[in-house]
């Protein structure tokens, strides 16, 4: 299976999480919301290939300053994928309110000093 075929998969997937959510937390669906997140699962995924790649790069001769850039490039581009991911979906699912304290009674007994 090559690494195009699997962002394209995962992508489709991200895309359908994101669209199930949505539709879960009654959330209205912006196109580029979903473009975005979309995007952003398939660069966690081709930052894990060029990772990996970085090691078969360096193999080659002449080539191992590349593959120090390449690795250290596909590392971050997965954190900061992972990282927008997390994020999107946060803004889906919003945390609860805070619970409202209870209302003091008051009573018409007079306070005793």
């Amino acid at each position: 299976m090559s690494h195009a075929y699997i962002i394209l998969v995962v992508s489709a997937l991200g895309m359908a999480t994101y669209v199930t959510c949505a539709i879960k937390t009654h959330r209205i669906l912006k196109a580029d919301d979903l473009l975005t997140f979309s995007l952003w699962c398939g660069a966690a995924i081709a930052g894990f290939f060029a990772f990996i790649g970085a090691f078969k790069l360096s193999k080659q001769t002449d080539q191992e300053t590349n593959a120090i850039y390449l690795g250290i490039f596909g590392l971050c581009l997965v954190w900061l994928a992972v990282q927008k991911t997390i994020e999107m979906v946060r803004e889906l699912f919003p945390p609860p309110p805070p619970p409202t304290p209870p209302q003091p009674t008051q009573s018409n007994e007079p306070k005793q000093s």
